[in-house]
């Protein structure tokens, strides 16, 4: 037992640089964790954009927007999902590096309302297709849509089915998911662009639309976006992982 890794020791035991121990049991804990794939990667990904940095001075409006995110981080009670993936320093950093870049994006409040109507609707067994078989709902949506989709695999969820809906005039694949008693619906758009506004390939977007949070990242040439009416860090969490894994199996 003495051996035994658990993820705050593995997140603990990473060196300056990053790499990953040689020790076995640090690697079999790797190897079986999305959780701490996905915060190696980001980390990763953090310390590279850090190194690049050239310093510009803040946008205001960002500055007051990081403020209200580190008081809102304070006050939420710590969810399993900000345990899995440790995401509250994850977005710290993220923060800062924005900061530091003066990043100039137009608010995505309105890319995001779109996916939180649809999130929100009911999959209907008369247009939907129910089954938790990932990839029978693969090929219900590919069959559709045109498009080959790879369903992410997001712990602790259940697959409940997939849907084909027009999302800001595009024919887009989404896959509905229960989480914890909640729903949460991931979707695959085929363009880069969401309503003329292209998503950047730098990271994660998010935006909140009532008590829906959602996130969106480039993925394969499209846009992929997670919506569900949990907390903000979970969301995040969980959009961290998915980019992740397609990040991954992009490497393959």
């Amino acid at each position: 037992m003495e051996d035994l890794v658990t993820c705050h020791r593995f997140r603990e035991g990473l060196p300056p640089d990053l790499a990953l121990p040689a020790e076995e049991a640090f690697r079999t804990h790797f190897d079986g964790c999305a959780a701490c794939r996905a915060f190696l990667h980001v980390q990763r990904e953090i310390r590279e954009r850090v190194r690049r940095l050239e310093h510009v001075p803040p946008p205001p409006a960002l500055v007051w927007k990081v403020r209200a995110l580190v008081a809102r981080e304070a006050a939420t009670p710590v969810s399993a999902w900000r345990r899995r993936v440790w995401i509250g320093p994850i977005l710290a950093v993220a923060a800062v590096i924005a900061i530091a870049v003066g990043l100039r994006t137009n608010d995505p409040t309105d890319m995001a309302k779109p996916f939180a109507a649809q999130a929100s609707a009911a999959l209907d067994p008369a247009t939907g297709y129910r089954s938790n078989d990932a990839s029978n709902v693969e090929r219900w949506l590919a069959a559709r849509t045109g498009e080959r989709v790879t369903i992410p695999d997001i712990a602790d969820a259940q697959l409940v089915g997939g849907r084909v809906l027009e999302v800001a005039g595009q024919m887009t694949a989404a896959a509905d998911f229960r989480l914890h008693g909640q729903s949460l619906t991931w979707f695959a758009v085929p363009s880069p662009e969401i309503g003329g506004r292209r998503v950047s390939d730098a990271g994660i977007m998010s935006a909140s639309i009532r008590e829906y949070h959602v996130a969106m990242w480039s993925e394969a040439g499209g846009v992929r976006v997670i919506a569900a009416p949990m907390p903000f860090d979970d969301v995040m969490a969980i959009a961290a992982d998915c980019r992740m894994q397609a990040l991954r199996g992009r490497a393959l």
